[in-house]
């Protein structure tokens, strides 16, 4: 797995119940659930079907918002300090850290998400609930890599993709993704409603809007962290994208 590294169950904490540690410990629980129910989520297949591929509770190792800054289009070869952080750290960098992966992947996410005109943020979001970073991931119904792309939309979306090997590619499978994943923000004006067609399927979102229902699932609060203690903030889409 390139994502979360997992490790042996730590020792239980022993205490005494009548010293100050022993008093502190029921508070220090009650916070420790909290964050294990915000930042814990099941995986959903997206494109309208769901996975059993499941997360792991992963805590944010930073809780200030790590956004990405405008780059000028036309840029070749980027480098990670051509997006910083706001402490000035290279934005690949920071998110290496943050998510516990190795550098190059943090910067082809970066780069792919520049590229495609999609806060890096909110990509990073939408790859670990997906995928939990595993570039082989694969879905009970056939969804693929990074941004668990079904390949017949993979596909429809870029005819040289004719195997399974080219579309589990990572720079492949990130840059149809992300490009995939702006035009439904675009086309719905509205980030929450681009991300449930991105997991439904369009038709399924377009059904339930006409309904008048919510076609929210679950998906977006898992993606954006609407009830956790660190909340998607970013615009979703920039507004220079460097798209050919």
């Amino acid at each position: 797995m390139t994502g979360f590294r997992e490790g042996p169950t730590p020792p239980p904490m022993r205490a005494r119940v009548d010293g100050p540690l022993g008093r502190m410990l029921p508070a220090f629980l009650a916070v420790v659930s909290v964050v294990g129910l915000a930042t814990g989520c099941a995986g959903i297949r997206g494109h309208g079907e769901k996975s059993d591929l499941q997360l792991q509770p992963v805590p944010y190792v930073e809780s200030e918002y790590v956004g990405a800054v405008e780059v000028p289009p036309g840029i070749p070869g980027m480098a990670d300090s051509a997006a910083l952080t706001p402490s000035g750290e290279p934005l690949a960098a920071a998110y290496s850290r943050r998510y516990d992966i190795s550098p190059e992947l943090a910067r082809d996410i970066v780069e792919q998400a520049l590229e495609a005109g999609i806060d890096p943020e909110l990509a990073f979001r939408v790859i670990r609930v997906e995928s939990v970073f595993n570039i082989r991931a694969r879905g009970p119904q056939g969804s693929l890599g990074l941004m668990q792309l079904m390949p017949g939309t993979a596909r429809s979306l870029d005819r040289s993709l004719d195997s399974e090997g080219e579309i589990l590619e990572p720079r492949n499978n990130l840059r149809v993704g992300l490009r995939y994943l702006r035009s439904l923000i675009e086309r719905y004006n509205d980030v929450r409603l681009g991300l449930l067609a991105y997991n439904r399927g369009e038709n399924a979102v377009n059904r339930a809007l006409r309904r008048g229902v919510d076609p929210e699932n679950g998906y977006t609060h898992k993606v954006l962290g609407t009830h956790s203690d660190n909340p998607y903030s970013g615009p979703g889409i920039l507004s220079t994208p460097r798209l050919p």
